[in-house]
């Protein structure tokens, strides 16, 4: 089997803890890793429609599943 790796610019669903009882579900644009505390993360830029763009930060340690 090939290495799976996600790229940047690609467009990605992620879920992942949200610190209430469902998961998070966030759909998006991959723009790379970062640390967040003593923890890496990966970035994801947002874009809504009628909204500005936003980048959203996901510990790793919180991710459930990368839909491809």
């Amino acid at each position: 089997m090939d290495m799976i790796e996600i790229k940047k610019g690609g467009k990605y669903t992620v879920v992942s803890q949200s610190g209430k009882e469902e998961p998070m579900t966030t759909v998006g644009e991959f723009v790379g890793y970062t640390i967040l505390g003593e923890e890496g993360a990966i970035c994801f830029r947002i874009s809504k429609e009628k909204e500005k763009s936003f980048m959203r930060l996901i510990p790793v340690a919180g991710l459930i599943a990368i839909e491809f």
